[in-house]
């Protein structure tokens, strides 16, 4: 079973709401085909730059025997 933890970076407290499309789901889909060890992630939504959002999926992973946490965008300013 794969969880998904989803934080927005935002001083509200409503709900936000998060759009994913396939493109960012086949990103997401082939970065967990190269970090076959990794079972949980969390999707960082940032609106902070004022100008667009941002997310990028987070997770710890080790690689040559050295545990670190690994974020990697999955859209970006690029993307709008």
């Amino acid at each position: 079973m794969l969880n998904c933890f989803i934080s927005t970076k935002t001083e509200k407290k409503e709900m936000q709401q998060i759009w994913l499309s396939r493109k960012n789901l086949k990103k997401i889909q082939s970065v967990l085909d190269k970090f076959t060890d990794v079972d949980n992630f969390e999707l960082e939504y940032d609106i902070s730059s004022g100008i667009g959002t941002t997310l990028n999926m987070k997770f710890t992973s080790v690689v040559n025997d050295i545990q670190g946490v690994f974020i990697i965008p999955i859209t970006s300013f690029d993307d709008w």
